[in-house]
């Protein structure tokens, strides 16, 4: 294979961004840098050089090992730090950039990427001023043949270096060094089109179910392995276009088929939802059946997306190929489906899930924006789009259709009941008894979320345990998932465990949810956990939420460390810290910001004196009128 050294330049402050490139390098020798015959390797002073003198002081001795003018990608990262002077630059990273840039003007090489991060400095003396002056200046001056890119934070970094040397790799012309491209016909874009689509109906082939875990009953491990099948869990919802409070005409339910799968189906589409309603496992079912239609022969790429993995700095162009790339099993399968073809095509269908939870109102506004932009560029590309109400203006999407996700209703809810429950007919016959004798409850049923927590419940205690609140729904659940991963002999430790694990869950849940970070990072968890004194027994943080989202099911594994399998969960947890900290007044001025609506109305279920709640009702009616009659509900 053909070595393409690669030399890291940069300051001391963003470590973390160095070892990111080394392991995307890592990651892309595997997969699409060896389809090309390419070996990425990484040169980097701390790794390559050792010790010593030279009459040049310490650079002398890491140019001759970085051999900058010889090498092919040099990457340079500044953030607040501009570094040590050297004796003919400002410090050694504007030193190794000068020695790139003029081997550049001679001879086109190396490629120079260059990266500036756009975060929250702290500069507490007039030296780190002076340093972030420096970072600045140079920035002001970058050499007007250049571009360089600004990113927010390392998993911002991350996917910006995995798609810049993706797209090196494949902007290669054959009469350059690297390699030659192969250049298939027809069958093998065909070939590799549906080879994408089995990975993706695979993945997507189940939903997320809560309390999936491993647990120590066989019937109910086999009843959540059941259920977690896209095809028996996900229920077939119905929709309605968006009924305004003013508009008193009737709309007609919707079936899925005929919005998604028809042969005049809309080309986009905002679906939106409330908490629990099925928004993600909607998206699931569909990425299943067109990665099916694909595998099949049909022209049809599904590419699901996060809303909230997208930064403020890229465009819906550059998010789209990232996604694609990520599931590309090779580079020609990404060549494939980023071709002129396909790419944004009449075949592609983007799947942008949780619209809502995009983080910080300049990215929503630009989001929004791109897809105006998308759909003018590309008319003949499919999309979808779920968000919860807050946030959404009809006005905002003027060439969408818009959709609302209906309650479950009574024939649904018996039908979910009838595959949870499969053969025990007893336990069907007295669930379906005890909603029709417990309207509230029934209520509650109409949400696909809570209906599988009520058959959960029902299935662990009986009715008994069925709970006409939405949060001692989720405290019996919850509780249950999380003391099933002790053993029962020991039980005094086992509830001294959960009560620690608990305050840990809740901690972690409310600081990232100030955070609004719906990924809680390992380093991060680590840090929390040790507030604890107990850490000891349970061990390292994101040990023991591994254990916790192998045993309960509540958490999930994300890219960045864990996040719930829910956001309601989430926000259940957030709202039960705030109990603790008898926060009334705090969670009265987050009252006016939609994204807290769920957890207010979670910590209102949660008070259990009525004089609290009145209090609690008094003090949202002066910041959000509408979410004080909620709370009641």
């Amino acid at each position: 294979r053909n070595i393409l050294k690669l030399v890291l330049s940069s300051p001391r402050d963003v470590a973390e961004e160095r070892d990111i490139v080394e392991l995307v390098a890592a990651e892309l020798n595997k997969g699409v840098a060896a389809d090309y015959n390419v070996l990425f390797e990484v040169v980097r002073w701390e790794t390559d050089a050792f010790p010593g003198f030279h009459k040049a002081g310490p650079q002398g001795l890491i140019d001759p090992i970085l051999d900058i003018e010889n090498c092919d990608i040099l990457i340079g990262i500044f953030w607040q730090r501009f570094g040590t002077p050297t004796r003919d630059a400002g410090s050694g990273t504007e030193h190794e950039f000068m020695k790139a840039y003029e081997s550049w003007k001679q001879k086109d090489s190396p490629q120079i990427m260059m990266y500036f991060k756009d975060a929250e400095v702290r500069l507490a003396t007039a030296a780190d001023a002076e340093q972030y002056r420096k970072v600045h200046e140079f920035r002001e001056k970058f050499p007007e043949e250049g571009l360089y890119w600004r990113y927010g934070d390392s998993r911002q970094f991350e996917r910006l270096v995995r798609n810049h040397l993706t797209q090196f790799l494949k902007h290669q012309t054959p009469n350059e060094r690297v390699f030659t491209k192969h250049k298939g016909d027809k069958t093998d874009e065909y070939r590799y089109i549906r080879s994408y689509c089995l990975k993706l109906k695979e993945r997507f082939s189940t939903i997320n179910l809560f309390g999936e875990g491993d647990s120590a009953d066989e019937n109910m491990g086999r009843v959540m392995k059941r259920m977690r099948r896209v095809e028996t869990g996900f229920v077939p919802l119905h929709l309605q276009d968006w009924h305004d409070e003013i508009d008193k005409c009737e709309r007609a339910r919707l079936e899925i088929a005929d919005i998604f799968f028809a042969q005049d189906a809309d080309r986009l589409v905002l679906v939106r939802g409330l908490p629990g309603s099925g928004k993600t496992t909607l998206l699931r079912y569909l990425v299943y059946h067109y990665a099916s239609m694909g595998a099949e022969g049909k022209e049809c790429i599904p590419v699901y997306m996060r809303c909230k993995d997208i930064s403020a700095t890229d465009t819906l162009e550059e998010f789209v190929l990232q996604q694609i790339n990520q599931e590309s099993e090779s580079k020609l399968c990404y060549e494939a489906l980023t071709g002129p073809s396909y790419f944004l095509e009449k075949p592609m269908v983007l799947l942008f899930d949780g619209l809502d939870e995009i983080e910080d109102r300049q990215t929503s506004d630009n989001v929004r924006q791109g897809l105006v932009l998308l759909k003018k560029k590309y008319p003949r590309c499919h999309v979808i789009i779920t968000s919860r109400p807050i946030k959404l203006q009809r006005e905002d999407f003027p060439q969408f259709r818009h959709l609302d996700l209906l309650r479950l209703d009574a024939d649904m809810i018996s039908e979910y009941i009838k595959k949870w429950f499969g053969r025990d007919t007893s336990k069907i016959t007295n669930l379906q008894r005890a909603l029709v004798s417990r309207p509230r409850i029934k209520a509650l049923a109409g949400n696909p979320f809570l209906l599988s927590m009520i058959c959960f419940t029902y299935q662990n205690g009986g009715e008994t345990e069925l709970i006409e609140r939405r949060s001692d729904l989720y405290a019996n659940c919850t509780k249950y998932l999380l003391q099933r991963r002790y053993d029962s002999s020991t039980l005094m430790d086992s509830e001294e465990d959960y009560v620690q694990l608990l305050k840990i869950l809740k901690d972690i849940s409310l600081r990232f949810f100030l955070w609004q970070e719906a990924d809680f990072g390992i380093d991060h968890v680590n840090v929390i956990g040790k507030r604890y004194l107990t850490a000891e027994v349970l061990g390292k943080t994101s040990d023991f939420l591994d254990d916790v989202q192998q045993q309960t099911g509540l958490l999930q594994r994300a890219k960045e460390g864990f996040t719930f399998v829910h956001r309601s969960l989430w926000e259940y947890f957030t709202a039960l810290a705030l109990i603790d900290k008898k926060s009334d007044d705090f969670v009265i001025r987050h009252a006016a910001n939609p994204d807290w609506e769920e957890v207010v109305r979670l910590y209102a279920g949660l008070l259990r004196e009525d004089e609290k709640v009145k209090a609690l009702v008094n003090g949202l009616w002066t910041i959000n009128r509408p979410l004080a009659l909620r709370v009641t509900t």
